[in-house]
């Protein structure tokens, strides 16, 4: 297409700036930028294509022929006109986030987000609960839209009032406060979690891990040790139950994981050793863990654990 031709012909030189000055003087109204913005978001996100569903619903004023006729050589149609996409995602995925702040890009996210109410539940997953999925994923909202944990947070708030019955949702308001070391927080998020689904694996793992990083965090903090270690055995014993627990057993080698590393770091920082019993337990894990999925994380356990021991 046009733009792969002009960026082999240029060898790349003044590209992203003739496609900035190029996106900046398409002759389209606010609502087709909209849409362009909201293609774009899409990309950044890695969701494959916008949606037609969310264009007709979201983009009414929007006529489509009008649309690719202003933004045709930026975006196209696939799979039976179901999805729009950007072309050149990467460059054009750039020059979109920085000609939009943090506040326009969430305000668009709450769009599309509430576009989803009432279209899933916990009981009833579906595309449109994938959707929701990554439309709130904190990682993806933070790294890859380079929002700030304070625009994330509000965000969160004004959806709780629609999602409050979703534990996906409290999960990412718990990892957000996690990655801010606001661990209080994040347990009562957890919580919230736990009692729309007290079973849930993902609910009890992360409250476990929050156990344990919040006895690191006061470790560092210089908190008595008596402290510390009973808010690490508390951690300790939920993911041990997990771990154990043939309910789990998919996720068996990820608990161990998360454990093993929590473990480690906590003696490191008491200048602890392991004891030989729990050796012999965690050799046992980590056996049966390679045993079921030889991966990466299982091996860098393994030679972490062997190296400390």
């Amino acid at each position: 297409d046009l733009i792969n031709l002009l960026y082999v012909l240029t060898h790349g030189k003044g590209f992203k700036e003739y496609f900035k000055n190029y996106i900046d003087n398409i002759n389209a109204d606010k609502s087709s930028y909209d849409l362009f913005y909201s293609i774009a978001i899409f990309s950044c996100l890695q969701i494959d294509g916008y949606p037609k569903e969310f264009m007709i619903n979201l983009h009414k004023k929007v006529q489509k022929k009008r649309f690719i006729n202003e933004f045709g050589e930026l975006v196209y149609f696939t799979d039976k006109d179901r999805f729009l996409k950007i072309r050149c995602g990467e460059l054009v995925e750039k020059i979109v986030l920085e000609a939009i702040t943090q506040e326009q890009i969430m305000k668009y996210i709450k769009l599309y987000v509430m576009y989803l109410k009432g279209m899933f539940n916990e009981k009833l997953e579906n595309i449109w609960s994938d959707y929701f999925h990554l439309l709130t994923k904190e990682n993806l909202l933070h790294k890859k839209l380079k929002i700030d944990y304070q625009i994330l947070r509000e965000f969160y708030i004004d959806i709780e009032k629609s999602f409050k019955d979703i534990i996906y949702y409290w999960m990412q308001r718990a990892i957000l406060e996690q990655h801010s070391e606001n661990f209080e927080q994040a347990e009562i998020f957890i919580n919230n979690a736990k009692r729309i689904r007290p079973e849930s694996y993902q609910a009890n793992h992360a409250l476990a891990k929050n156990w344990m990083e919040r006895a690191l965090k006061e470790i560092s903090d210089g908190t008595s040790y008596s402290t510390a270690a009973y808010m690490f055995e508390e951690g300790e014993k939920t993911i041990i139950s997990l771990i154990k627990n043939p309910k789990y057993s998919r996720s068996f080698c990820y608990s161990v994981h998360a454990y093993l590393d929590m473990k480690m770091k906590y003696c490191k920082k008491l200048g602890k050793s392991i004891s030989e019993t729990e050796t012999k337990e965690f050799i046992v894990w980590i056996l049966k863990g390679l045993q079921l999925s030889n991966d990466k994380y299982m091996n860098d356990i393994k030679n972490r654990f062997i190296d400390f021991a």
